[in-house]
């Protein structure tokens, strides 16, 4: 595709504020097309909106570029940028009327007309005239369906028609581009709805590109060309709606978009994999043996009597959604959200099934916490900027410790390990979390979490480091933890020869 197609492109953005430690938006790569509707989609904190505030002018990446037809405007003021937003606070003018409020920006515009000075012919820049002014929030009015407001007081408006006056004063100046920094979010639901399909059709009459912030997954899969998810500063996926949905990328993914049943599975000979203690049929390509994630969208899991399915189970609850019921059904220690027009009852026993092509495989994002470390004087291991009990015998076969703390072989060889590197790795299940910080010497914040069935998958972060944990209770995002890990769950590997550490 030539360069020329693309009207905004961000290459390799980072944003870090003055006062913080960590970016907000790391290592960010987008392509914007002409005329394209971009959703960033993600939750609260994830960096969609300081990402949005870049592309207007508002805040300036720390690296990285932002070109506007192929031209670098990162650091261009927002008045130079051919740019308009709209926020979540419309923030219109109380005492002007509506045509007022939208008129505002084309009032104090200028632009460049030519004319005779002393003979020569030569630009000078001037304002819109009345007549061009009217024209031009006639049309913008008609656009947003409120050709008839113009004398309307704006506090007498309601959220809905208050929201289109922003985006009418936004594309009133004509702009290239129109960002929307999650502007249905002050509304009610039913109005939300409706808002959603107008700002589509918009999106059409006018034909610009559109980009727009919200953490709603229904907003983004019904109104957008490409949604970028976001998670933590980074972006997990770019796509359309249908294949976000049909192929997400990892778990986070799966779980923020739409509901899902997400397991840990197992990938086993003749294209099958393990899940619920049952070999399901599958017709994605993934190397024997390979802890993988598996998705199951509640629509897709078929209910049949018990023995006629893969693997049976209990109807657990049963919610009537409308136009079918929603079950959770209980298959071992795990449970299974399906949906059906069937109407069945709490705690009948069922089959469950689905075809091949509806389950989604996904390589897992993690398997194990990976660190880097040293051995401290103590012989401690030292990583994410705290000393751990473990044992360093296990860095020699048939090691013990002497009284004097050094390390000695079975040949009698003595070792000094004081600041010796080494991998260090914990099993997710071995790293365990508490309320009761105060008892514990490292705490951090869950970011994250998503549920697989049986158990609930943390990421847990503290000022220098990550912690993934796996296990059957129930926290929130944003609950500090304290963390724990046994001496016995710490598994070390030197990085050098012990050689070096010989006394």
């Amino acid at each position: 595709m030539e360069q020329q197609d693309y009207i905004i492109e961000l290459r390799n953005v980072r944003k870090k504020f003055d006062d913080a430690d960590d970016y907000v938006v790391e290592n960010f790569n987008l392509k914007v097309k002409k005329g394209e509707f971009v959703t960033f989609l993600g939750p609260s904190g994830c960096g969609k909106t300081t990402t949005l505030r870049m592309i207007a002018g508002f805040d300036t990446p720390t690296e990285g570029e932002i070109l506007l037809k192929g031209v670098d405007i990162s650091k261009l003021p927002p008045y130079k940028r051919p740019i308009n937003t709209v926020f979540q606070k419309y923030a219109l003018f109380p005492t002007m009327n509506v045509f007022d409020n939208v008129a505002f920006g084309l009032k104090i515009k200028k632009v460049p007309v030519k004319v005779k000075k002393n003979g020569q012919e030569v630009v000078k820049m001037v304002h819109l005239t009345k007549d061009i002014i009217k024209q031009k929030v006639q049309k913008a009015l008609e656009i947003v369906d409120l050709e008839q407001f113009e004398t309307r007081d704006i506090q007498t408006l309601s959220g809905g028609q208050q929201q289109r006056v922003a985006i009418a004063r936004a594309i009133v100046n004509e702009p290239e581009i129109l960002l929307l920094d999650e502007p249905l979010g002050a509304l009610d639901l039913k109005m939300r709805k409706e808002m959603q399909l107008e700002l589509k059709e918009m999106h059409r009459k006018l034909g610009i590109t559109f980009i727009y912030v919200t953490h709603d997954q229904e907003e983004a899969l019904t109104m957008s060309d490409t949604i970028v998810v976001m998670s933590d500063g980074f972006i997990q996926q770019i796509g359309e709606p249908k294949q976000i949905y049909d192929e997400p990328a990892n778990a986070f993914v799966a779980d923020f978009i739409g509901e899902s049943n997400i397991y840990s599975g197992t990938i086993f000979p003749d294209h099958k994999v393990k899940i619920l203690n049952k070999l399901f049929p599958m017709v994605d390509d993934f190397p024997l043996h390979e802890k993988v994630d598996v998705v199951l969208r509640p629509e897709d899991i078929i209910i049949s009597k018990p023995g006629e399915g893969t693997v049976d189970g209990v109807i657990k609850s049963k919610i009537f959604k409308g136009i079918h019921y929603q079950y959770v059904i209980m298959v071992g220690k795990n449970e299974v959200t399906a949906q059906s027009t069937l109407s069945l009852p709490v705690d009948e026993k069922v089959s469950i099934s689905i075809t091949p092509e509806n389950i989604h495989i996904m390589k897992r994002d993690a398997t194990i916490n990976a660190y880097d470390g040293y051995i401290t004087k103590n012989n401690k291991v030292c990583f994410a900027e705290y000393d751990w009990e473990c044992d360093v015998t296990q860095l020699l076969k048939g090691s013990s410790i002497d009284e004097d703390g050094y390390l000695v072989g079975p040949d009698h060889k003595k070792y000094d390990l004081t600041d010796a590197e080494v991998k260090v790795d914990v099993d997710l299940n071995k790293v365990m979390i508490s309320d009761n910080v105060d008892e514990c010497e490292v705490t951090g914040q869950i970011i994250q979490m998503v549920y697989k069935g049986d158990h609930y998958q943390y990421l847990v972060r503290n000022e220098n480091d990550d912690f993934i944990v796996e296990n059957e209770w129930t926290w929130n995002e944003g609950d500090i933890v304290g963390v724990t890990i046994n001496k016995e769950d710490i598994k070390l590997k030197l990085k050098g020869d012990i050689k070096q550490y010989e006394l």
